[in-house]
C-alpha cells in the first residue's frame, strides 16, 4: 500500500461510523499505528505533520500527544495545553497554555481552544476551568455559564436511576436520544395506556419515533459534535418540576435548554413508575382518564383534566368555533362529573388516529342526548375534528354544513365544509361555497384560498395560480402563498424565470425554510438547471436531517437525472416515492409529480407506494 493510501486510511479510522471524527466509536488505536508505520517524516511530507499528534490525545494517550508535539513547528499550544491538564491537572494546564501565548489574547484563545478539545474528550471539570479561563467579548458571559454547567456533567452511561418520577423523565429524555432505540425498550418505560396507543399507531410514525436518535447522532455529527457530550451536558441542566403523588400521577414539567418546555405525565403501576404521556398529543391520558372513571376514580381522573386545562385553553377571536375542542368540555377546578369527563376525554382521543375510533364512538352515543344546544355543538365540533382526522368526507360535510348553519361566517365550519366536498370530488359545490362566503364577506382571504386549493385539485391549475396571483395583487402575499404558486408550476409543464422569481422571493421571506427551498431546487431542475437544484437539495436535506432523500427529494434528484440523460435513473428515484395515505395530499404531492414524469418517460407503472 502506498503512503499516500496509508495516510487517507489512517484518517478514514479517525471517523466513526456517522462521520464524527475522534467520536467515541473512531478506531482511534488503528488509526494512531498507521501514523507510527509512516513516521513523522513522511507524515510532514504527506503534510500531516500533526495528525498523530491529535490521534494520540483523542485516544487517549497524553502523555504520547506531548511527546508527538514537542518536536512540531509550531508546535500545538491547544493540545499541549489540554494534554497538561490531563496528566497534571488544569493549573498545569493553564500554566502551559499561559507559557505557550504572547499576549492575554492569544492566552485566551488558546485556553478556550484546550477547553472545547477537552469537553470533546469528556474531561469536564477541566474543561469548565479552561472554558472560563478563556472567556471574553460578547460571548463571555455564555462560556461562564457553559463551564458552569461543565462543572456538574457526569457521563450519562454511569449514571444510576432511582424509581422515582424525576429519574424516569430523566431516563425517557435519554431514550429519545438513543441512536439504537428499539420498541422494547420504550415499552419497558411506558405504562399501559402508553403502550397501547404505540401498538395503534402507524408503523411509520413508529418509525420515525424509533430513529429519532440515531437521526440526531448524525446531525451532531455534521456539525462535528458529539452525542456522549449534547447528553452529558443536558442531563446535567435537567432541573425537572415534579407535582402529584402515587395516587393521581405526576407532572413533571421540563425546560430544554435552548429548547421549549415540555410535561409529561408519570403514573405507577406494580411498584414502579412509567411514562404515560407528554402535553403533546395526550391521547394516552384519555385512555387513564376513562379507566379511572371505570374504577370509580373520578378526583383520579379530575386532577389529570385540570392539568390538561392549564396548557389548553378556549380561545378567543372572531370564529366562535375556533381553537382547541377538548377546553369546550371542561374548565379547571369544576365538579368532578363522570359524564362530562367522559367527554372531555373523547375530545381528545379523536385529534389522533391511534385513538379516534374509540373517541367517534363515544361521541356519536352522546350526540343523541345532548344536554343542551350548547354541549350539542361542542359535541358535533369534537366529532368533526375526529371526520377529518380519518377522512370521512361523507360525515364531516353534514357536521360542517350544520354548524354553518349555527355560525354563517366560522371559518372553521366554512373550512371543513369545503374541504369535505373536495373529498368527495364535489367540486363545483365548493368553488360555489367559496363565491357565496365572498357575498357574505366581501373579500374573505379564507374564501379566496379554499378556490385557489379547490381549484388545484380538480385539475385546473391555471385557474388555481390565477386565484393566487388575485390574492397577491390584493397585497395579500405572504411566504406560503408564493411558495404555494411557485410549486404549482411544476404541474404546468412550463417553468419561467418569474416562477422561478417567485419562489426565490418565498424562501427569502421564510429565511430559507428547507420546504421553500426544496420548491426552488425543483424548479432549477424543471428549468434546466440541475447544479443549482443539487446545491440545494443537498443543503435542504443538512437542514431536514436527512442521511437519505426521502420521497420529495428522491423526486428532485430524478428530475436533475433525466436532465443529465439519466433515464433509468430517473426511473428508479421516482418508483421510490409512495403514494400519500391521505386522499387531499395527493394532488399536489411529489408523487404525482413523479407519476407525470414516468408517463413522460413511457416508464408509468406500479410506483412503489401504488
Amino acid at each position: 500500500m502506498t503512503d499516500i493510501l496509508l495516510g487517507d486510511l489512517a484518517i478514514l479510522l479517525e471517523y466513526d461510523p456517522v462521520g464524527r471524527r475522534y467520536g467515541g466509536q473512531s478506531k482511534m488505536k488503528e488509526a494512531i499505528a498507521e501514523y507510527q508505520k509512516l513516521g513523522q517524516d513522511k507524515l510532514d511530507e504527506l503534510d500531516l505533520t500533526n495528525n498523530l499528534a491529535f490521534a494520540l490525545f483523542y485516544g487517549g494517550d497524553a502523555a504520547g500527544a506531548i511527546n508527538a508535539a514537542q518536536s512540531l513547528n509550531p508546535p500545538p499550544a491547544a493540545m499541549l495545553a489540554a494534554s497538561e491538564a490531563v496528566l497534571h491537572g488544569s493549573k498545569a494546564g493553564l500554566a502551559e497554555a499561559n507559557k505557550r501565548s504572547n499576549s492575554d489574547s492569544a492566552f485566551k484563545e488558546t485556553a478556550h481552544t484546550a477547553g472545547e478539545m477537552l469537553m470533546n474528550i469528556r474531561q469536564y471539570s477541566l474543561a469548565a476551568d479552561f472554558i472560563e479561563a478563556g472567556a471574553s467579548g460578547d460571548n463571555a458571559a455564555q462560556f461562564v455559564g457553559l463551564a458552569s454547567m461543565l462543572r456538574g456533567a457526569q457521563h450519562h452511561e454511569d449514571l444510576r436511576f432511582a424509581n422515582t418520577p424525576a429519574d424516569l423523565v430523566k431516563r425517557g429524555l435519554l431514550l429519545t436520544m438513543d441512536p439504537d432505540l428499539t420498541e422494547a425498550k420504550l415499552e419497558a418505560l411506558t405504562s399501559r395506556n402508553g403502550i397501547a396507543v404505540m401498538k395503534n399507531e402507524d408503523r411509520e410514525e413508529q418509525k420515525k419515533s424509533l430513529e429519532a436518535g440515531r437521526q440526531l447522532n448524525s446531525q451532531l455529527a455534521r456539525q462535528d459534535n458529539s452525542l456522549d457530550v449534547t447528553i452529558d451536558i443536558l442531563l446535567q441542566a435537567f432541573d425537572p418540576k415534579v407535582e402529584g403523588n402515587d395516587a393521581t400521577g405526576y407532572r413533571v414539567k421540563v425546560q430544554i435548554p435552548g429548547g421549549s418546555s415540555t410535561t409529561f405525565f408519570v403514573v405507577k403501576e406494580e411498584g414502579q413508575y412509567k411514562l404515560l404521556d407528554t402535553d403533546d398529543k395526550p391521547n394516552s391520558i384519555a385512555l387513564e382518564m376513562l379507566d379511572r372513571i371505570k374504577a370509580g376514580d373520578l378526583q383520579g381522573a379530575k386532577v389529570l383534566l385540570d392539568w390538561l386545562h392549564e396548557d389548553q385553553h378556549l380561545e378567543g377571536g372572531d370564529d366562535p368555533l375556533g381553537g382547541p375542542v377538548f377546553p369546550r368540555f371542561w374548565i379547571k377546578g369544576q365538579a368532578a362529573d363522570a359524564r362530562k369527563m367522559k367527554l372531555a376525554a373523547a375530545a381528545i382521543l379523536v385529534g389522533t388516529k391511534p385513538t379516534v375510533a374509540q373517541g367517534l364512538s363515544m361521541l356519536e352515543d352522546a350526540l343523541k342526548d345532548a344536554a343542551s344546544d350548547r354541549e350539542k355543538t361542542n359535541i358535533q365540533l369534537a366529532l368533526a375534528v375526529g371526520y377529518a382526522t380519518i377522512d370521512n368526507f361523507t360525515k364531516l360535510l353534514d357536521l360542517s354544513s350544520s354548524l354553518a348553519r349555527q355560525e354563517p361566517e366560522s371559518s372553521r365550519a366554512f373550512w371543513w365544509n369545503s374541504w369535505a366536498l373536495t373529498g368527495l370530488g364535489r367540486y363545483d359545490e365548493a368553488i360555489a361555497l367559496s363565491n357565496e362566503r365572498l357575498k357574505l364577506l366581501d373579500g374573505d382571504e379564507d374564501a379566496q384560498r379554499r378556490k385557489m386549493f379547490v381549484e388545484f385539485d380538480r385539475g385546473d391549475v391555471i385557474a388555481a395560480r390565477g386565484s393566487a396571483q388575485k390574492l397577491i395583487d390584493q397585497g395579500k402575499e405572504n411566504a406560503n402563498l408564493l411558495n404555494t404558486s411557485a410549486w404549482d408550476a411544476l404541474f404546468t409543464g412550463k417553468v419561467v424565470q418569474a416562477d422561478i422569481d417567485m419562489s426565490i422571493k418565498s424562501t427569502q421571506m421564510a429565511k430559507d425554510n428547507s420546504s421553500f427551498l426544496h420548491t426552488l431546487a425543483c424548479l432549477y431542475a424543471e428549468a434546466g438547471k440541475p447544479k443549482e437544484a443539487r446545491d440545494l437539495l443537498l443543503r435542504g436535506m443538512d437542514d431536514l436531517n436527512l442521511d437519505e432523500p426521502d420521497d420529495d427529494y428522491w423526486y428532485a434528484f430524478g428530475r436533475i437525472a433525466e436532465q443529465y440523460g439519466e433515464r433509468e435513473i430517473a426511473i428508479a428515484d421516482y418508483r421510490k416515492l409512495q403514494k400519500p395515505k391521505e386522499l387531499l395530499a395527493i394532488p399536489d404531492s411529489s408523487y404525482r409529480l413523479a407519476q407525470i414524469r414516468l408517463k413522460a418517460l413511457g416508464a408509468d407503472g406500479v410506483a412503489a407506494g401504488n
